[in-house]
């Protein structure tokens, strides 16, 4: 199940959607627009990694306590979200990714947590 909100300013919702991936959408006479306009992305400061590998992100999610979680938020989001084939599939995974620019709010981590975040699995190897 996914859910679309609506967020204003405040950070309000003030219409949300849901909707199983399945269903086809009927919007009867309606006609559906989707704007997305890109937030920002915080810039990365001078000396914290841009890219570490999958593994490295995973065992440094692993140590801070946040894997499972994180892991549960990802198989919940389903296979066809970007999110979820780019933690499964990608080769590397970028500080200033929408995957991880994702994650953020959801687990109430502040770009410095996620820079410390990178600069702590950039330093792990196997």
């Amino acid at each position: 199940m996914a859910r679309y909100e609506l967020v204003d300013a405040d950070g309000v919702v003030t219409n949300a959607i849901e909707w199983d991936g399945e269903t086809p959408f009927d919007a009867g006479a309606h006609t559906l627009r989707i704007a997305v306009e890109p937030m920002p992305a915080a810039p990365i400061s001078p000396g914290v990694p841009q890219f570490v590998s999958p593994w490295q992100v995973r065992e440094a999610l692993r140590l801070a306590g946040l894997l499972p979680a994180v892991n549960a938020h990802i198989e919940a989001l389903g296979e066809n979200h970007q999110a979820y084939i780019a933690w499964h599939y990608a080769e590397r995974i970028a500080r200033g990714s929408p995957l991880i620019a994702g994650l953020a709010p959801v687990f109430n981590l502040t770009d410095v947590d996620l820079d410390n975040l990178f600069t702590t699995a950039a330093a792990l190897s196997l």
